[in-house]
C-alpha cells in the first residue's frame, strides 16, 4: 500500500471522528438548551427515541419528538405515525440489559432506556438523551393528558414496520437493477478500430461506428497487443448507458450480485424489526415508581 493511500485512510479515519464528536456536541448543546426552557414548558420539545411491542409503535428505534403539554409524540418526517404516550405506567427491566442489547445505534448507545406499559397494557420503550430529559418524560407522562390518538393516516401499520432506511435501498436497488438491466437489454456489436494502446494489463482507446444507427463513439476495450488501426469487435451499451463501450459480462456481474446484495439489506432491516417487536413482547418488566431517583 503506497503513502497515498495510508494519507487517505487517515484523513476518512479523522473525518469520521470528528463527524461523531460533531453529532454528541449537537445532542449535548440541544439538551442544555431544553433545559433551560424547562421550567416554562411552553412548547418544550424533548428528542424521544421510542419502540413498541404492538403495531401502534414502531417495531425500531425511531427518533422523534415528545410535546411536554400534550403527551403525544411526534416522529421525524413523514413515514412515522404520531402516538399519544398519556396514561402510560413505567416499569423496570425484570433483567437489565447488557451491552448494547437494546440496540440503538451508534450515535446514542448510551442514551437511557425506560421501559413503559401504556394504557392498552401493551409495552413500549423510550430512550432520551440524559437524567434531565428522562425525568422530563416520566413527569409528563405520570400527568393528566388527553389519551385520545391522532389520525394515524394511510398505510399506518406498514409505516410502523418498516424502516426508512429499508424503502431507500429497496429505490436503490431498483435503480441499480435498472440502470444495468435496461443497459444490457439495448446491448449492440459494432465495428470498432484501436486509436491507442498502452500495453497489456491496460485498456485501449477505441473508436466505434454504427451504420445502422448512424451513431459513433470512443471508449475504452480489452484489445491485447492489437496496434492503433486494427480493427476490433466491442460491446456498446443501451440506455441510460448509450455508447458506452463495456463488457457485457462486467455490466450483468454488477447487475446480478450489487442488486440482490441490496435488497437483501433492506429485507434484513425488516426482519430485524419485527424480531426486536416480538423479542419486546416477551420482555419480563416489573413495577416501577412514576419518578427518577
Amino acid at each position: 500500500m503506497d503513502v497515498e493511500q495510508w494519507i487517505g485512510r487517515a484523513i476518512l479515519l479523522v473525518l469520521l471522528l470528528l463527524a461523531g464528536s460533531a453529532v454528541h456536541w449537537l445532542r449535548g448543546w440541544g439538551a442544555e438548551r431544553r433545559h433551560w426552557l424547562m421550567p416554562q414548558q411552553a412548547g418544550v420539545r424533548v428528542p424521544v427515541r421510542l419502540r413498541g411491542g404492538s403495531l401502534r409503535y414502531p417495531g425500531f428505534w425511531r427518533v422523534g419528538r415528545l410535546d411536554l403539554a400534550t403527551a403525544l409524540w411526534q416522529p421525524r418526517g413523514r413515514w412515522g405515525v404520531p402516538v399519544s404516550l398519556a396514561g402510560a405506567q413505567r416499569r423496570e427491566f425484570l433483567v437489565p440489559p447488557v451491552l448494547n442489547e437494546n440496540r440503538l445505534p451508534p450515535v446514542a448507545r448510551h442514551d437511557i432506556v425506560l421501559p413503559w406499559v401504556d394504557r392498552y397494557g401493551d409495552k413500549f420503550e423510550t430512550a432520551v438523551f440524559d437524567l434531565a430529559d428522562a425525568r422530563c418524560v416520566v413527569d409528563c407522562l405520570a400527568a393528566p393528558h388527553e389519551t385520545a390518538d391522532p389520525p394515524p393516516g394511510r398505510l399506518a401499520g406498514l409505516r410502523n414496520r418498516v424502516p426508512v432506511a429499508s424503502l431507500v435501498l429497496v429505490l436503490l436497488g431498483a435503480g441499480w437493477g435498472g440502470y444495468w438491466g435496461l443497459s444490457l437489454h439495448g446491448i449492440r456489436e459494432v465495428d470498432a478500430s484501436v486509436v491507442h494502446n498502452r500495453g497489456p494489463g491496460y485498456l485501449c482507446e477505441v473508436q466505434w461506428a454504427d451504420p445502422v444507427r448512424g451513431d459513433s463513439g470512443r471508449g475504452r476495450a480489452e484489445c491485447g497487443a492489437m496496434e492503433p488501426g486494427e480493427q476490433l469487435s466491442v460491446e456498446v451499451m443501451g440506455w441510460p448507458r448509450s455508447g458506452t463501450v463495456d463488457d457485457p459480462a462486467n455490466a450483468a456481474f454488477a447487475l446480478l450480485t450489487i442488486t440482490p446484495c441490496i435488497l437483501f439489506i433492506a429485507v434484513m432491516l425488516v426482519t430485524s424489526a419485527a424480531w426486536q417487536r416480538r423479542k419486546l413482547r416477551k420482555t419480563s418488566l416489573i413495577g416501577g415508581a412514576p419518578w427518577l431517583g
